[in-house]
């Protein structure tokens, strides 16, 4: 399950969003109630643009994983990409941060339109050494940052030399 949910993170990471969709309904097939599946479904969704259909993956996600943190900025970066930026800021919390690494906070932001508070976040995770940013320079979700100088210079702080 992990290995295949890991093949369909290959393929997103390689901008094969089609094919990172078809390996992640793959990765539900094995195990329809476990919420890696439904997340690995729901973040596919979310990079070929259809938003709505990655916020009801990302709810049964979040659901059959019984409230696990790491998926409320997930579930909240589908609301607002889905145009719920209400329900998405709920999610964040009072801190901004849904009680999570600010890498994962800093791509709700991001999805909100708060690209400054999104580098912000950013750069405090590289400064924390959160586990997250070690896939900055490829992660689908930053593409509306690539070619920002800002951006730029973070992702040549954090890439081993």
């Amino acid at each position: 399950l992990v290995v295949c949910a890991l093949v369909g993170l290959h393929h997103a990471f390689a901008g094969e969003h089609e094919a990172e969709l078809a390996q992640s309904r793959r990765t539900l097939e094995l195990d329809p109630p476990q919420f890696l599946g439904h997340w690995a479904v729901g973040s596919a969704l979310q990079n070929l643009g259809r938003h709505d259909e990655a916020v009801g993956e990302h709810r049964r996600a979040l659901d059959l994983a019984e409230g696990t943190a790491f998926l409320k900025p997930v579930l909240a970066r589908s609301l607002a990409l889905a145009g719920q930026a209400d329900e998405a800021r709920t999610l964040l919390g009072p801190e901004g941060q849904a009680g999570t690494s600010p890498y994962q906070a800093a791509t709700v932001h991001l999805a909100l339109g708060e690209t400054s508070r999104a580098l912000q976040l950013l750069a405090s995770a590289a400064e924390q050494r959160d586990p997250w940013i070690v896939i900055l320079g490829v992660d689908p979700m930053m593409r509306s940052l690539r070619g920002q100088a800002a951006f730029e210079e973070l992702v040549r702080r954090v890439r081993p030399a």
